[in-house]
């Protein structure tokens, strides 16, 4: 008798919580959007200014040894240029 009224009564709360959510506004969801797009921008500029050091060192190495010291010199740079989360 009792696991009817429960389910019924977990059916008519979930159902408010769904159309509760479901009536919230955009504008929040616009600001977060708005500044994880800017944080990915800025992300990608820093990646972007990484890479191009690392590519102009690489360019000017003449031996195996110039290569490790690129990779050595721009290995601090680009390691904390991961995805933001």
């Amino acid at each position: 008798m009792k696991a009817p009224l429960v389910l019924a009564a977990l059916t008519l709360s979930l159902t408010a919580v769904v159309s509760a959510q479901a009536q919230t506004p955009d504008a929040p969801a616009h600001a977060d959007f708005a500044s994880r797009k800017s944080a990915i921008l800025a992300h990608l500029d820093q990646r972007m200014a990484a890479m191009s050091a690392m590519r102009a060192c690489v360019a000017n190495a003449a031996a195996r040894v110039d290569l490790k010291t690129c990779h050595e010199q721009n290995r601090g740079a680009m390691k904390p240029n991961h995805a933001p989360t």
